[in-house]
C-alpha cells in the first residue's frame, strides 16, 4: 500500500474496502459467465469434429449479444493453439499469431490480466480502447474444453476490457463516495472528467486547482505480479473539514474538563490549602511558644 492519508481519520465510511469490492465483485461474476460457456463444451466440441465453424461463431456472437456489460470478446483456439474463430466477423484467422498472447500460458484461470495491443489491427482496430492503447488491461478467463477423454479439445479466451470501462468505475466511485482511477503505466479508466492525471504524489493528485487525498492498492494477476494500480481519491477541502469537526469534537470535551479541574484546583487552594497552610504556621507558632 502506498502513502495513505486517508487511513487513521475515523470520519468517514473508508472508500476502499467498497470500491475494492465493487471490482471484485465484478470479477465473480465474470467468472460465473465464463463458466456458463464451459458449459457449452460439448457443442463446441461436436462442431469442432464436423469443422462446423459457423455455428460456433453464432454462438460466440449470441453469448456477448445477451451479455454485453459483461463480455468484449471471445476467441476460439484449436488444440495446436491455431485461432478458429472469434465473436468479431472477419477476425484474421490467417494471422494467428497475432493473438497468440491470449493463450502463451495454458493455465485455465480468471483474473485481471494484461491485453497486447498487437491484438486491436485489422477487424479489432475499431474496437481499440480510447486510453492509453499501449496499456490495456482487461478481465480474462482462459477456459479448457475438454475430449471425454480429458485431454484439452480447444482453448476459449473471454475478454472484458476495463479500459475506459466507464460504467465499471462509476459504480466504484458510487460505491465508495469517492473518485476511482485505474492505472497500468498511465490512467486506463477513471471517474474523473478526464483522463489527464497525473500519479499521486506522496499520497496526493492535484487536479484542476484541487488537492486529493489517495490510497491505492496494486492489482495483481493469476501469477501475482502487478499489473496496474487502482486508486481512491477524495477531496481534500471536505476531508480536512471532517477532520478539523472531529478535532473540535474531541478537544471541546478535553477544554471543558481541563477548565472545570483547574477551576476546582483554584477553589481547593482558596477554601482548603490555604486555609491548611494557615493552620500549621499557627500550631508551629504555638508549639514555639511565640503565641499568636
Amino acid at each position: 500500500m502506498a502513502n495513505s492519508p486517508l487511513r487513521g481519520s475515523g470520519t468517514e465510511k473508508h472508500p476502499w474496502s467498497p470500491s475494492k469490492g465493487e471490482l471484485d465483485s465484478r470479477t465473480v461474476q465474470f467468472a460465473a459467465w465464463t463458466g456458463g460457456i464451459k458449459e457449452q463444451s460439448g457443442k463446441f466440441a461436436d462442431f469442432l469434429d464436423y469443422d462446423e465453424i459457423v455455428p460456433i461463431t453464432m454462438m460466440l456472437k449470441n453469448i456477448t449479444y445477451l451479455y454485453p456489460e459483461d463480455i468484449d470478446f471471445i476467441f476460439l483456439f484449436d488444440e495446436y493453439e491455431e485461432l478458429v474463430t472469434s465473436n468479431i466477423t472477419g477476425t484474421e484467422i490467417g494471422q494467428s499469431q497475432r493473438y497468440h498472447s491470449l493463450i502463451s500460458d495454458f493455465r485455465e484461470r480468471v483474473g485481471i490480466e494484461e491485453l497486447s495491443p498487437n491484438i486491436f489491427q485489422g477487424q479489432f482496430a475499431a474496437f481499440k480502447p480510447a486510453s492509453d492503447p499501449g496499456h490495456i488491461l482487461c478481465l480474462k478467463a482462459l477456459l479448457h474444453i475438454l475430449h471425454d477423454t480429458g485431454d484439452i479439445y480447444c482453448y476459449v479466451a473471454v475478454i472484458k476490457l476495463v479500459n475506459g470501462n466507464e460504467k465499471l468505475v462509476q459504480k466504484m466511485a458510487e460505491t465508495s463516495n469517492a473518485d476511482v482511477i485505474c492505472y497500468d503505466g498511465n490512467p486506463v479508466v477513471s471517474s474523473f472528467p478526464d483522463m489527464n492525471l497525473p500519479h499521486p504524489e506522496k499520497g496526493v493528485i492535484a487536479y484542476q486547482g484541487k488537492s486529493f487525498l489517495t490510497e491505492q492498492k496494486e492489482l495483481l494477476n493469476y501469477a501475482g505480479v502487478p499489473v496496474g494500480k487502482l486508486v481512491i481519491a477524495i477531496d481534500s477541502e471536505p476531508f480536512s473539514a471532517s477532520k478539523k469537526r472531529l478535532l473540535l469534537s474531541r478537544l471541546l470535551p478535553f477544554l471543558t474538563s481541563t477548565g472545570i479541574s483547574i477551576l476546582l484546583f483554584l477553589i481547593l487552594k482558596v477554601r482548603v490549602f490555604d486555609k491548611i497552610g494557615q493552620l500549621i504556621a499557627v500550631q508551629r507558632m504555638v508549639a514555639e511558644g511565640r503565641g499568636i
